[in-house]
């Protein structure tokens, strides 16, 4: 979605900047969670990116600011696992 903006934009514009910001958030999260579940590839992934960085195994989760807390999309997940268990109880 953002490929032209990488590509495209001025290294120092703020539309990079911010997807560049938002791609190493992600990246720092999905190491992190995924690491217990693939380890190997959570550790190569990121000592790729980090070389000089301690393992993935052996930082703590990053915390998501309190920012990121949306309500109105935590209620539409409660709504998607409710209809879940419903379907899972009929079968």
């Amino acid at each position: 979605v953002r490929k032209d903006a990488l590509y495209c934009d001025a290294p120092q514009s703020l539309r990079r900047r911010a997807c560049r910001m938002v791609l190493d958030e992600t990246f720092s999260r999905l190491t992190a969670w995924l690491a217990p579940v693939l380890p190997f590839t959570a550790e190569e992934a990121w000592l790729t990116r980090f070389p000089n960085e301690v393992s993935v195994h052996l930082r703590t989760f990053p915390e998501a600011p309190d920012a990121w807390e949306d309500a109105f999309a935590g209620e539409e997940v409660a709504k998607l696992r409710e209809a879940r268990a419903r379907r899972a109880l009929a079968c």
